[in-house]
């Protein structure tokens, strides 16, 4: 598919994560914080050989944890739900179909590698409904749901804050689901649905 969830998830993430410099609350307190979030938004493409738009909400909530221990204070989990609503209209001729999806985002604890950063390991799982494709009758054409797991070593940057630090690699670990858009041709979905 054209868009990753992981990705769009992330966005939204990283538009809070960056401004939490938040001095860490005591060891027994809640969340370093967590919100909420919710925009709409339109734009055009032409990768499929003709002009289609895009208009789409994604809306959510999100919780950073506090660092712990185990990793000095340096690793800060994220945890999110997003939901995307859209709908892809042909600009040429009206026609339309949508698409709607809600995913759940976790980091799992991290475990420090190297003590220079410090560096860690650890692995994000993503599941949910990964696509509904709804032609303009409302008939269901395409439908993915299942898990992803994913593996990283980050270098946290020792800044005592989220938002900084460098990611080192990145390693898909599994998949689990049933999932008919994952090697399908964002473009071969567009045409059969709304190609002129």
């Amino acid at each position: 598919m054209r868009r990753t969830k992981r990705f769009t998830s992330m966005l939204a993430v990283a538009g809070v994560a960056t401004v939490s410099l938040l001095a860490a609350p005591p060891a027994n307190a809640g969340p370093l914080e967590s919100g909420t979030f919710d925009f709409t938004d339109s734009g055009t493409f032409d990768d499929c050989g003709f002009k289609v738009r895009e208009d789409f909400r994604v809306s959510g909530k999100y919780s950073i944890s506090q660092g712990t221990k185990k990793t000095g204070g340096e690793f800060f989990r994220v945890k999110q739900h997003t939901t995307y609503s859209g709908t892809f209209t042909n600009v040429k001729t009206g026609a339309y179909f949508t698409n709607d999806w809600h995913t759940n985002f976790r980091e799992l604890p991290a475990t420090i590698v190297d003590e220079n950063g410090p560096v860690v390991t650890y692995q994000t799982k993503e599941s949910g409904v990964w696509d509904t494709i709804r032609d303009s009758s409302g008939t269901v054409r395409y439908r993915s749901a299942g898990n992803l797991v994913f593996s990283y070593v980050f270098d946290t940057g020792g800044d005592g804050a989220p938002g900084g630090g460098e990611f080192l690699s990145e390693e898909f670990i599994r998949t689990s689901g049933n999932w008919q858009t994952w090697d399908t041709d964002f473009c071969a979905i567009v045409d059969e649905l709304i190609g002129s």
